[in-house]
């Protein structure tokens, strides 16, 4: 428990619901345990190094695509973009990417038709997917889409790009850089 007076914000820890101090990164009271700047707390042992994973990037909008290579560079990770759902299904099978950021609106092959598409697929049936979209949908679509195998999550424009790395790195099991480029 915090002493009176302690304004400290909280954040959860991961698995259990408890909150420790978010200024804590290494703690006595919680050995093992390293703080994200997304307030996900996780266990070192089993994460990996985020430069040891490769993203790709789809999304027609080039501010998007280009926005989402930035970050998940930022947060270590090695990235290949597409601009189209043909694309998207030619690269995945050339880099075989560790995980799919995949807008659904897109020119040539919907990013539904990718989904399907990728599971279909030698090689990349079990590649996982983030939907990310401003589209609405009704409860019933979404239910369909997270039906698919593959499909992980949803993730709605505008983007919060702390949710959205945290997620990322829970997902691939990754660990953030300690510095990230540019601070």
């Amino acid at each position: 428990m915090p002493a009176a007076g302690d304004k400290r914000r909280r954040a959860p820890c991961y698995n259990t619901g408890s909150a420790l101090p978010a200024a804590v990164s290494r703690s006595p009271a919680a050995p093992g345990f390293a703080r994200h700047s997304g307030g996900i707390i996780m266990a070192d042992q089993t994460l990996s190094n985020s430069a040891d994973k490769l993203i790709l990037v789809v999304d027609d909008e080039k501010g998007i695509r280009e926005f989402l290579e930035i970050l998940m560079r930022r947060e270590g990770f090695r990235v290949e973009t597409a601009g189209d759902g043909a694309e998207a299904l030619e690269k995945a099978r050339s880099v075989s990417p560790d995980l799919i950021l995949l807008d659904l609106m897109l020119p040539k092959s919907g990013g539904y038709e990718v989904v399907h598409e990728l599971q279909q697929g030698d090689g990349t049936g079990d590649i996982p997917v983030l939907i990310i979209t401003g589209r609405y949908m009704d409860r019933s679509t979404s239910d369909i889409i997270r039906q698919e195998p593959n499909v992980r999550d949803f993730i709605a424009k505008p983007i919060k790009i702390e949710a959205l790395a945290a997620r990322i790195h829970q997902l691939l099991k990754t660990r953030p850089p300690t510095q990230r480029p540019g601070r």
